[in-house]
């Protein structure tokens, strides 16, 4: 998704809200311009609007990185359902410490090759391959994971990959 935004901000806080808004409905890099007539430099430089400004930078940097995305598949096999869910209802708390956010899980699907050993598929998405690792290997998700491992309620592979960049666009979108 791309869009270009202006927003005028009366506070930090307001500046840290939009920020937050923006990540929530799915963008990725937010970018901030000041116009010279409404925050002059020499008043940044002389503290005026330095919190603001000091705001600014830090809502609105966070997911500049060049870093590519990177996607965690799953492919789970589940045999107790009640001692997995256990396992799910823990999971999403912790995926979003980690920056992850749920892009499928669960649902329809069609197996086009292969076994049919798996009927439960998720994709979540990361801000890198190493924050996904560093989730994976928290001890918070080692403790979650331990209830789908619990006498053999689920098998499961677990895959992350780069992302290659921007989402193809729909056609006719």
């Amino acid at each position: 998704m791309r869009a270009l935004v202006f927003w005028q901000f009366e506070s930090a806080d307001d500046v840290a809200a939009a920020a937050s808004r923006l990540r929530a409905l799915g963008f990725r890099r937010l970018y901030a311009y000041a116009p010279r007539k409404t925050w002059a430099l020499e008043d940044a430089l002389r503290g005026r609007h330095s919190s603001l400004l000091r705001a600014l930078a830090r809502a609105l940097t966070v997911g500049m990185e060049d870093e590519m995305v990177a996607y965690w598949v799953a492919r789970a096999k589940v045999n107790d359902p009640d001692q997995y869910k256990k396992y799910t209802d823990l999971v999403p708390g912790i995926l979003q410490k980690f920056g992850g956010r749920i892009l499928a899980r669960g649902g329809r699907f069609k197996i086009l090759e292969g076994p049919e050993t798996f009927h439960r598929f998720v994709v979540i998405e990361f801000p890198s391959v190493e924050t996904a690792v560093a989730c994976h290997a928290s001890p918070e998700y080692v403790e979650a994971a331990a209830h789908r491992q619990k006498d053999g309620a689920s098998e499961l592979e677990i895959v992350i990959v780069d992302g290659i960049g921007d989402p193809p666009t729909r056609p006719g979108a």
